[in-house]
């Protein structure tokens, strides 16, 4: 039976709710300015305080990750969306088991530091959850350098309008906050009966074994007991046997009849080997058919024990690695979307330069010196970048066919879509970066020296749009 729960305990635990709402807040978790506005209400020390509390701020996982994503960019694949993680159970608890997942690999917290996805979801253990969440808060200050440190209730206490909200805090979030206080208590509880009545059984469990071995070290003592003084007694009997002719030719029952009170030992021996069958024909047939039968029931029986045992010890494999692998596909589907968009944006460059800049190098091939600083030179040519700009229109047509490829896998990605065979594919046309990289260096080397003494190149390279509809208007390109 639980203790009652003190008044003391309840205000402490409305004092810890408040702080980590408003550690939350201060971290700037909740996105947006209407949750901002309204992120004070899940406090229970608000005046129209969320009824749910703190608990439903969490509960769908969004605001863990994105405290979990402020500690370390890279922990966490993917965020579910809000609407969807609260009313689908699986994209919540996805939600749920990457934060988890990122407490241990990112923070380094024990499983018996982290609350279980059901402590949340399910609510079956709230106070669990407050206690983890705390950690990671003091963690994520002394490890991380966290700017924000969550508050404790001692100090919460000192602030006369904490005092005062304190006291204004309906009966309603009282039993709640009792509520989960006594099924913390009762968890704790069974929890520490049930590692008492393990720790029993293994000391039970040990003395058994202790006495099993004692019990068979006594049993092959007395065989070997047995053993020699049986040898002893043959040896005796051959010595008796070599002294005397009368036990000559003589079966060992009639030899123990010649030792000092052998005659009902014999007799005894003599009954039992007549009443023990020699061969298998003795035995009724019926019954060995029935042995048979009950042997084959046996095998059966154990074999399908055999089969239980192995598919739970492998369903629990799974189990324990699924996770895992859910977590990085998910991670994997972001490089591959990460790679799409770097292709798409890549491409859309490698367009301009060729709407833009390359008819404006064809229209002027040398660029007036204009500076004072170059009146020892006709004109700019711009002969690498030029050259380098060859490449273009050949480059563009190899990312576009690279583009088209990549496109019908993203779209229809699963955790085994494979993109390698793409690039493989394609690699022989890797060949035409080469004039690209080479002259890339020179190209601007030359570009920064003609900005310096050319006034149209300088203004061509800071403002090419407008520079661009100046100077070919009749392009295409400039309408757009």
């Amino acid at each position: 039976m639980a203790a009652a729960v003190s008044e003391t305990a309840i205000a402490n635990a409305l004092l810890r709710e408040h702080a980590l709402v408003q550690w939350l807040r201060e971290a700037s978790v909740v996105c947006g300015e209407e949750e901002e506005a309204r992120i004070a209400a899940y406090s229970p020390l608000h005046t129209h305080s969320v009824a749910g509390g703190w608990v439903e701020l969490v509960s769908d996982g969004v605001v863990l990750c994105r405290l979990m994503l402020l500690l370390n960019p890279k922990s966490i694949p993917r965020i579910n969306d809000p609407k969807q993680s609260r009313e689908l159970s699986f994209k919540r608890r996805e939600n749920l088991r990457f934060f988890l997942m990122a407490c241990k690999d990112e923070i380094g917290m024990t499983d018996s530091e982290r609350f279980s996805i059901d402590d949340l979801d399910k609510r079956t253990n709230l106070m669990r959850v407050l206690e983890s969440l705390e950690l990671l808060a003091d963690k994520a200050c002394r490890q991380h350098s966290f700017a924000f440190k969550l508050l404790s209730p001692a100090s919460l206490r000192e602030s006369p309008a904490n005092k005062e909200a304190l006291s204004r805090v309906s009966q309603t979030q009282r039993d709640r906050v009792k509520r989960q206080l006594e099924q913390s208590a009762r968890l704790k509880s069974e929890k520490a009966a049930a590692a008492a009545l393990r720790s029993q059984s293994l000391r039970h469990i040990k003395l058994q074994n202790n006495s099993g071995h004692s019990a068979v070290a006594a049993i092959l003592q007395s065989n070997n007991s047995n053993s020699s003084s049986t040898n002893n007694n043959n040896r005796s009997n051959n010595n008796h046997n070599n002294k005397s002719p009368i036990t000559q030719n003589k079966s060992p029952a009639e030899l123990r009849r010649f030792s000092v009170g052998g005659a009902l030992a014999a007799k005894d021996i003599t009954d039992e080997a007549s009443r023990v069958p020699q061969s298998e024909d003795a035995f009724p047939d019926h019954l060995i058919a029935n042995f048979n039968e009950l042997k084959a029931e046996r095998d059966k029986v154990i074999l399908r024990g055999i089969t239980r045992l192995q598919a739970v010890y492998r369903a629990n494999k799974v189990r324990a690695v699924y996770p895992n692998k859910v977590r990085k596909a998910a991670f994997r589907e972001n490089v591959a979307r990460e790679i799409l968009e770097t292709e798409e944006t890549y491409v859309n460059n490698m367009r301009l330069v060729m709407d833009m800049f390359m008819p404006v190098i064809e229209a002027i091939p040398l660029w007036p010196v204009t500076h004072p600083t170059g009146n020892n030179k006709k004109a700019v040519d711009l002969e690498h970048t030029k050259a380098l700009m060859r490449d273009i229109p050949l480059i563009l047509s190899f990312n576009e066919q690279l583009l088209s490829d990549l496109r019908p896998r993203i779209a229809r990605w699963h955790p085994n879509q494979q993109l390698g065979d793409i690039f493989i594919r394609m690699a022989a046309c890797m060949k035409v970066y080469i004039n690209y990289v080479t002259k890339f260096d020179l190209s601007a080397l030359e570009q920064k020296d003609g900005r310096k003494i050319s006034a149209p190149l300088n203004e061509f390279l800071d403002v090419p749009v407008q520079f661009f509809k100046k100077t070919c208007p009749n392009n295409p390109a400039a309408k757009r």
